[in-house]
């Protein structure tokens, strides 16, 4: 009887426990800015200190430069060289693009765009990368593959 009585307590625990009834409509957002970044290194590993960084993206004129480095100063773009990695994407990229609309489900991803980074030594393209940039609710990111390290000679 003690088995019984044991089993349908747990039998309607687990009934009981096993209701979702999570709210998708709710989004909440952490406070942070992220920015995502492109490791450019020497062939043994170094930081390869570029002269300058753009991110282009297309639009229906053209080609449209939306570098992140144009809202930081000269001190942040140094300590980016000396590091070797060079932000190319931040949140609020969908600004960008007039007509995207953001997710509005915690769990909902949606495709944003390319973005077309170029790396310069000496005014001389060094390299060009397509990257897909995606976002959920509240943060962009980009597939792992697409950030792998660039290495230059």
């Amino acid at each position: 009887m003690k088995n019984f009585i044991l089993f349908l307590f747990l039998s309607f625990l687990f009934v009981s426990c096993s209701d979702n009834k999570a709210d998708d409509n709710i989004v909440y957002c952490t406070d942070e800015m992220r920015m995502i970044g492109v490791g450019v290194k020497h062939k043994d590993g170094s930081p390869y200190a570029l002269d300058s960084v753009k991110s282009f993206i297309a639009t229906k004129e053209g080609l449209k430069n939306v570098s992140v480095f144009k809202d930081f100063n000269d001190t942040f773009f140094q300590y980016c060289q000396k590091q070797g990695t060079y932000l190319f994407v931040g949140d609020g990229f969908d600004r960008h693009f007039p007509d995207f609309v953001k997710p509005t489900k915690w769990n909902e991803t949606k495709f944003i765009g390319e973005v077309d980074f170029v790396g310069y030594k000496k005014d001389k393209e060094l390299f060009r990368k397509t990257i897909k940039v995606y976002t959920d609710a509240c943060h962009v990111f980009c597939d792992e593959k697409d950030l792998a390290i660039i290495y230059l000679e």
